[in-house]
């Protein structure tokens, strides 16, 4: 039942349409949590840089934010699109690069160095609400 309300077809149309103006989002994420014996819904989305012409960052966020989109996962950790998340209250997953993968499994300095540069800079009272 649960499944159902969450796409109906005017929600799968708005989905869409978020999709096309972002022209970065990769697929819409809808997770289900279990809290306290109650079911809750949160919709988001995949949002990766690889664009011939990007949109600014702020922009998206808005669009998010107007679409009550809660969280998104990057798959880099651009600054301009992490810190534009800053004070939103969006939950954001920040991952690591592919072609960083090998270095940071194989350097044992590697790991700490991108967290530091890339997520932990974020994190302060008001920053990103990087999880």
């Amino acid at each position: 039942m649960m499944a159902t309300s969450c796409w109906n077809s005017r929600a799968l149309l708005k989905c869409f349409i978020l999709w096309v103006m972002m022209g970065l989002v990769w697929e819409v994420v809808v997770e289900r949590e279990v809290v306290v014996g109650r079911v809750e819904a949160a919709l988001g989305v995949n949002w990766g840089t690889n664009s011939i012409n990007p949109m600014p960052p702020g922009y998206l966020v808005k669009v998010l934010q107007q679409n009550n989109i809660t969280k998104v996962k990057l798959f880099d950790a651009d600054y301009h699109v992490v810190s534009s998340m800053a004070g939103t209250g969006i939950e954001v997953m920040v991952a690591a690069p592919n072609d960083m993968l090998y270095n940071l499994a194989t350097d044992p300095n590697a790991a700490p160095n991108w967290v530091k540069e890339n997520v932990t800079q974020f994190l302060f009272n008001g920053g990103v609400n990087i999880r």
